[in-house]
């Protein structure tokens, strides 16, 4: 059988990013006065991000929600970059040694797909 896709889920599963998505979190709280511990982020592991929003701001309003959510995002973006650039390169260099093969490769990530370059063709 001939495969014409790889899908891989980065966040979490090829890489441990628990750590870095709690930097970018703590971040994001202290520019709004907000202090969270690693002990109290931690047991928050796998819910959403307006849930982690929500949790720690202790408001449910959307806006503001949101807006939390999309720098998050946008921190945790900068973050793994580099780490997302080195596991492109050896699923580049791991392809190149059989060349026989040309697959469509995308890293996913549940709340932002676009940190992985999705359906880069490597042959």
């Amino acid at each position: 059988m001939k495969y014409k896709a790889v899908l891989f889920d980065f966040d979490g599963t090829l890489a441990d990013t628990m750590a870095n998505h709690y930097r970018c979190w703590k971040q994001v709280f202290e520019e709004h006065g907000i202090k969270v511990k690693e002990t109290e982020y931690y047991p928050m592991e796998g819910a959403s991000l307006h849930k982690i929003a929500v949790h720690f701001s202790g408001l449910d309003e959307e806006n503001f929600i949101n807006s939390l959510v999309k720098k998050k995002n946008n921190f945790m973006l900068k973050c793994i970059k580099g780490l997302l650039s080195v596991f492109i390169l050896k699923l580049k260099l791991s392809l190149k040694s059989s060349p026989k093969h040309s697959l469509l490769l995308s890293l996913q990530q549940a709340t932002r797909i676009s940190y992985a370059q999705p359906y880069r063709k490597f042959s």
